[in-house]
């Protein structure tokens, strides 16, 4: 008897590399921060954001194998934080400044770090939520 079942595996793995791809985004950016403006701080950023968009197409890829049926809740567990942290630094921007001030600094510099990948990771989640339908004319 298998102790997890092939989707629950395969769930846990793609959520892994979407994970995976997330913290090279947060470790790159936090790395270009300290060597500040030059090539090498454009090296890892870029650098970053490649190795989080192959880690999280790799997620999205395993829903395509053959082996497993396709799981119809995992574009939702990557489309709904995405969707979070990208319209954070809009909300923020908006918020009246004594409740700006109350939240912790880092978290609202994170956000921002993360919102442009985070809104490729929603761009993708939707756009692979689309279903095909019968066409009716």
């Amino acid at each position: 008897m298998p102790l997890l079942s092939p989707l629950r595996r395969q769930r846990l793995l793609q959520i892994g590399f979407a994970a995976v791809g997330v913290g090279a985004v947060v470790v790159a950016d936090r790395i270009a921060a300290l060597l500040g403006v030059g090539r090498e701080a454009t090296f890892f950023v870029l650098g970053g954001r490649v190795l989080g968009g192959w880690s999280l197409g790799i997620a999205f890829r395993l829903q395509f194998t053959r082996s497993t049926r396709p799981d119809p809740q995992l574009r939702w567990l990557f489309a709904l934080p995405a969707g979070i942290v990208t319209v954070w630094p809009l909300v923020a921007s908006v918020l009246p400044a004594a409740v700006r001030a109350t939240l912790p600094g880092q978290v609202l510099a994170e956000a921002a770090t993360l919102a442009g990948f985070t809104a490729v990771v929603l761009g993708l989640a939707l756009a692979l939520s689309v279903t095909p339908g019968r066409r009716r004319n």
